[in-house]
């Protein structure tokens, strides 16, 4: 079985468990509560995006140590990092105490308890994304592949449990933090098959990148992520927990580019310092996003209703014409994220510049003209449509230089 295939079979599984999971959340939980589930989600998810620049370093510095035979310091990279995560987890844990009351006045929750569980999640997606990029850039995409569904049948098995003896948004988010310390655990044993022994990485390996990965990732965390907030800090709760299903729908585009976005940047590294072209590999796997797009968007175009209806029931029949436009808009999304990838792998900046600045155009459009969920849909397409494009013309334009990777 190839990488793709099995990191497909893998992530595929898990979406299936997610979509599940979701619905078991959005049935037990009803609109209202869902909001304060997805908006809380969201901003874990957000904030682990944006802080999450070592998942890439990991994944690129993996991949080349795996490609210079020193799998040894793999395992140094990952201990070491996982060292300087600790403090840095229980500073958030202690701002995240003090903030969580007037953040929750803002955004309209019921109570900061989400917010607080949220911040677990945010914890661990942090950790877990080091030990599964290790995997990643150590080439053990079976490993990466049993850890991400095993997390997803841990959460929806955890997850129902607890909703069924408290049906609150916490609960539901709670189902998340026992996914993630079950996998940590596992991931974190199977590396270290690796080798024998740890050896020290060079700090420099790791600050070379980081400034550069972090601008980058914090400014595709927010591009992502902020419209929900806004709808969510805008809309009547009702309305934002429609918006939020909605885009959990759309999200199925991470079944397509979930598995090619974890191959890409390792694969590129990989064969970049064997001296092989690394356009060839970015065109094989976004062809695949292409190909395996189409199915998603035909189904948010032509039965949309029957969709939203059949899993999550009809109090989220509203979310049924967002489908086709937050679905177009996820697959630009997503697109824009493995092309960006070719760019970042031979230290390309000018995309941060440029998410940056639609993430900020996008906001500023939406909070100005937020007649409606629809109009929403429409700016997000508009905007993450135009980001594909750009970030596609800057490959294409790269393409000539980058045919040949040079040993960085």
């Amino acid at each position: 079985m190839t990488p793709l295939a099995a990191v497909l079979l893998a992530t595929g599984f898990a979406a299936l468990l997610a979509l599940a999971y979701n619905t078991v959340v959005a049935r037990l939980l009803g609109p209202m509560a869902y909001a304060e589930f997805a908006t809380g989600l969201a901003a874990a998810t957000m904030l682990a995006y944006a802080g999450g620049a070592l998942a890439p370093i990991t994944a690129h510095l993996s991949a080349r140590y795996m490609a210079n035979g020193e799998p040894e310091k793999i395992r140094g990279l990952v201990a070491t990092l996982l060292r300087r995560f600790l403090p840095l987890l229980i500073a958030g844990a202690i701002a995240a105490a003090v903030l969580a009351t007037p953040i929750a006045h803002a955004l309209r929750f019921s109570s900061p308890i989400s917010l607080l569980v949220a911040y677990g999640v945010l914890a661990g997606l942090l950790v877990v994304s080091v030990v599964r990029s290790a995997c990643r850039g150590a080439q053990q995409f079976g490993r990466f592949g049993v850890s991400v569904a095993g997390e997803a049948l841990v959460r929806l098995v955890a997850g129902a449990a607890l909703l069924l003896i408290w049906p609150h948004p916490a609960a539901a988010l709670a189902g998340y933090i026992v996914g993630l310390i079950v996998m940590f655990m596992w991931t974190l044993r199977g590396l270290r098959t690796l080798a024998p022994t740890v050896a020290a990485v060079p700090r420099t390996d790791v600050t070379g990148l980081l400034g550069t990965t972090t601008a980058l990732v914090v400014a595709m965390a927010a591009f992502q992520n902020l419209d929900i907030l806004i709808v969510k800090r805008t809309f009547a709760p009702a309305d934002a927990g429609i918006y939020a299903a909605a885009w959990s729908f759309a999200r199925w585009m991470a079944l397509v580019a979930f598995p090619i976005e974890a191959l890409l940047l390792p694969r590129l590294t990989f064969a970049g310092d064997r001296g092989q072209p690394v356009v060839d590999v970015a065109v094989r796997l976004g062809g695949s996003l292409v190909a395996l797009g189409v199915i998603p968007l035909a189904m948010f175009a032509f039965i949309p209703l029957p969709i939203v209806t059949v899993l999550y029931g009809a109090a989220y029949a509203g979310a049924a014409p967002l489908l086709f436009a937050l679905g177009l808009a996820a697959f630009a999304q997503y697109g824009s994220y493995l092309a960006v990838q070719v760019l970042i792998s031979r230290a390309q900046t000018w995309p941060v510049v440029l998410f940056a600045a639609m993430g900020i155009g996008e906001t500023a459009i939406i909070i100005a003209r937020h007649d409606s969920l629809a109009m929403v849909a429409t700016v997000l397409v508009g905007m993450r449509l135009a980001t594909l494009i750009t970030i596609l013309i800057g490959t294409w334009a790269a393409a000539g230089p980058l045919a040949v990777a040079r040993r960085a």
